[in-house]
């Protein structure tokens, strides 16, 4: 036998060994192959670049590939079942975002939870804001009370977190709007811009790229405090509604039943990957700010949310099939 064929017969050997090992010591040496992150948008959102930023972070960090896998459809739910459903081995991870606690809180019916994942951290932020074309939230705020029913409000489809976000100040301002659900933001904006409705809610990324043709104003922002993008636009805390406080963030998960070592190993990767200059960068070019944090933390924030958009659907009956 040559010195190929015994190196070859080795390799083999090695991997069936490692296979049947038990799980510490399958998690010793994770991880020995690619990782993937499934993300439920397409390429050219926020949320791609942010996810690959990360990618690239972790690879540098671990030694091995993690690459971006685009998964879109049902709101993201189509990403998270996959995750779900995977082998849950630390080997195929989910870039969730605000809109799988929403997709939770509004589809009722789907069989998926909080506890089929085990949040690893968060990575990024970028806070809503709301537009109109009205000189301030007040002065919109009181045309509101005036006319009621008779203002219309968009958002970029039922049951989003724009959509519940706004849903939310709409409850705590007293106000009754009629409500208009787009495909997503270009067409509501579009509607914006048109006439066709008064007032949206959507990214504060967004609201900077449409507010520079003079016809909106950008009110208010989501946040707990203000946003470096746009330290001139209020939080919704300052101006009496500090119920409304949520952003479109976007984090990374395992399937529920991982090995504790993976899960370590997974987060502390991303923590370093988020301390990287390269990657904070990146991700600060697209709008969005760098907020790494560690299991505990994220999870709370999944729960804080997926809390906020229950009450928001129950208390308007929200249910989505």
């Amino acid at each position: 036998m040559d010195r190929r064929s015994c190196r070859l017969i080795v390799a083999v050997l090695a991997c069936i060994g490692l296979h049947l090992a038990p799980p510490a010591v399958r998690a010793a040496a994770f991880p020995d192959r690619p990782i993937r992150l499934i993300i439920g948008l397409t390429p050219g959102g926020a949320g791609d670049p942010i996810a690959r930023a990360a990618a690239e972070g972790m690879t540098r960090v671990l030694g091995q590939s993690v690459f971006v896998e685009n998964r879109p459809g049902a709101a993201g739910l189509l990403a998270a079942t996959a995750v779900a459903n995977a082998h849950p081995d630390g080997y195929t991870l989910l870039v969730m975002s605000g809109a799988l606690p929403s997709s939770i809180a509004t589809h009722k019916r789907y069989p998926l939870s909080l506890k089929d994942f085990v949040p690893l951290s968060n990575l990024a932020e970028i806070p809503f804001v709301i537009a109109s074309r009205y000189g301030s939230l007040a002065e919109f705020v009181r045309d509101g009370k005036s006319h009621p029913g008779k203002l219309d409000f968009g958002d970029n489809g039922l049951g989003s977190p724009g959509h519940l976000i706004s849903e939310k100040f709409v409850m705590d301002a007293g106000l009754d709007v009629m409500r208009v659900h787009y495909k997503g933001s270009g067409e509501t904006w579009q509607a914006l811009l048109g006439g066709s409705v008064h007032a949206l809610f959507d990214t504060l990324t967004a609201g900077l790229a449409q507010q520079s043709n003079g016809k909106v104003h950008l009110h208010a922002v989501s946040s707990a405090a203000r946003s470096p993008m746009a330290p001139d636009i209020p939080t919704f805390a300052e101006l009496g509604y500090p119920g409304v406080a949520a952003s479109a963030w976007f984090g990374i998960a395992a399937p529920a039943g991982t090995p504790p070592e993976v899960l370590d190993k997974l987060e502390r990767a991303i923590l370093a990957a988020g301390r990287d200059p390269a990657v904070r960068a990146r991700i600060q070019s697209v709008g969005a700010q760098p907020v790494f944090s560690d299991r505990a933390t994220t999870s709370a924030k999944l729960q804080t949310e997926l809390n906020l958009w229950t009450g928001v659907a129950d208390a308007l009956r929200i249910e989505i099939e």
